[in-house]
């Protein structure tokens, strides 16, 4: 009976003892938790769901980089060209349309994050001339008609710094075979062109196409689209 109630001793202080071990356990694991949570991480909220770029745009990425030494940090974004602005700041350009790319965080050579992206060629811009609204000029308002703007409205990053870089418009009167053509290096509409719009009748129509735009590194992109047509009404 001794050596009995020796062993059930034996057996009860050993368990204790292994629970001792498998509480240390999880606090050592609770603590490497803790410090996992001090990795870098993007600090975009959107980067757990599939979101749009456009080529040839130059996109900033953000980073939290909580207690995480940055000279340990790596991005990747393939085929896409990374650059680094500073410890917490890297930019992502892509030049081709891809279905689905993966841009990468790394901290010590291991993957700590990701979010997926779509790169698409960028869409026809909205075309407004200023200070109107709508496709349809009333003859009235002829005179008003000195400059257009551009629109991206699925840019969120007041347009990416998007510039306007060239464009054909073309006048259309009634009765008139052949259409006036003029390409435009600005915006602001030259005076002789603003008097020549000034004294359009009504069925005349002005369209914009061969759009060119400039990116924020000077790159030139052809605009993919049908021209964007006003009509002059009484």
């Amino acid at each position: 009976m001794k050596l009995k109630a020796r062993y059930h001793r034996f057996i009860k202080y050993n368990a204790s003892t292994l629970r001792v071990f498998f509480l240390i356990l999880v606090v050592n694991l609770w603590v490497k938790m803790g410090i996992a949570q001090h990795l870098p991480v993007f600090a975009k909220t959107e980067r757990d769901t599939v979101q749009t770029l456009y080529c040839q745009l130059d996109y900033q990425i953000p980073i939290k980089l909580h207690t995480s030494d940055p000279h340990l940090i790596e991005v990747k974004a393939k085929p896409g060209t990374v650059v680094k602005l500073n410890d917490s700041l890297y930019q992502v350009r892509y030049v081709s349309p891809e279905e689905e790319v993966k841009i990468k965080l790394y901290y010590k050579n291991m993957p700590v994050d990701l979010y997926a992206v779509k790169v698409a060629n960028l869409p026809m811009p909205v075309i407004r001339l200023s200070g109107l609204n709508g496709s349809l000029i009333p003859k009235g308002d002829l005179a008003k008609v000195k400059k257009f703007e551009l629109e991206f409205p699925y840019l969120s990053q007041r347009n990416e710094g998007i510039e306007f870089f060239t464009c054909r418009l073309s006048i259309v009167e009634p009765g008139k075979p052949n259409p006036f053509y003029i390409n435009l290096r600005t915006p602001d509409f030259p005076q002789q062109l603003q008097g020549i719009i000034s004294k359009l009748p009504a069925n005349s129509t002005l369209s914009f196409d061969e759009l060119k735009v400039k990116t924020r590194s000077n790159n030139v992109m052809n605009m993919d689209g049908n021209p964007v047509k006003f009509t002059v009404v009484e």
